[in-house]
């Protein structure tokens, strides 16, 4: 993390997370969960409870609190900006599964349909 100040970080969604969000069966809760962790990490990207992938400091994962869905993202320090590239559920999603990728094959993720079927991600 940088010892100089810069303020609120912004943060974005990859596309595959904002078509996610943007999904009529996403219950308000969990949008609300997200939203709510998107300012969190404006406020400070290495949250407390987030732990880094692959070694990588600048990219970290963290639970959704009450969200039941872990989030991924990418803090790119020269840009002074944070993209939400992946959000995995643990639960089953009313309307189908709930599953962003950022596409990394490196990652296979479960994702949980409808119904409680667990599926392999595309990449794995």
């Amino acid at each position: 993390m940088s010892d100089e100040p810069r303020g609120l970080w912004p943060v974005a969604p990859s596309e595959a997370v904002g078509e996610t969000l943007a999904d009529p069966g996403l219950s308000a809760g969990l949008f609300s969960a997200v939203v709510a962790l998107t300012v969190s990490i404006a406020e400070d990207p290495w949250l407390k409870g987030s732990a880094p992938l692959e070694g990588d400091d600048g990219w970290r994962e963290v639970l959704i609190p009450s969200g039941r869905c872990i989030a991924e993202y990418r803090i790119t320090q020269d840009a002074h900006e944070v993209i939400i590239n992946r959000i995995v559920s643990f639960l089953p999603i009313t309307g189908g599964p709930l599953w962003a990728r950022s596409g990394r094959s490196s990652f296979a993720f479960a994702r949980i349909q409808a119904g409680g079927e667990a599926m392999r991600s595309p990449s794995g």
